[in-house]
């Protein structure tokens, strides 16, 4: 959908920012988690919204039951919230602002931690004493990092 909006763009490295979060205590996740509820709250960040949204304004809002974006129309601006047509169920639903893909960011999974290290991050090291002393025996690990 999206057709009014610039195209999408990633906006954050979520496998980074999920690394981070794995590293986290439970008091850290609890403290961010109200810094970031007040700032999807903020009345500023909610009137920058509500000044870029129309009536009959087509995009999609992220939706957290399914984990995916959803299609719909702007039917109504309320206070903290717009009421909208979801295109997929054909329902009308009132979403929060912050739900609504502004900027028509990509939200698909594809920057998921990957199981195990990709080929771009491996380093294959072959020492020339191993070499002459044994063959082709090859030190293997990831790059930067010694193991």
């Amino acid at each position: 959908m999206n057709n009014s909006n610039p195209p999408a763009k990633q906006t954050m490295d979520y496998a980074q920012l999920l690394e981070a979060l794995n590293r986290a205590s439970t008091f850290d996740l609890f403290r961010l988690n109200a810094m970031i509820d007040r700032e999807l709250e903020s009345s500023e960040r909610i009137g920058r919204i509500k000044a870029a949204l129309t009536i009959g304004q087509k995009l999609s809002y992220f939706d957290r039951n399914s984990n995916s974006l959803r299609d719909c129309e702007v039917l109504q601006l309320k206070q903290k919230r717009a009421l909208v047509l979801d295109f997929t169920d054909g329902k009308r639903w009132t979403v929060p602002y912050y739900m609504l893909n502004l900027e028509g960011a990509d939200a698909r999974v594809n920057h998921e931690m990957q199981q195990g290290v990709s080929r771009h991050a491996i380093v294959v090291d072959c020492y020339d004493e191993l070499e002459r002393s044994t063959g082709w025996h090859c030190y293997l690990g990831q790059a930067g990092f010694s193991l």
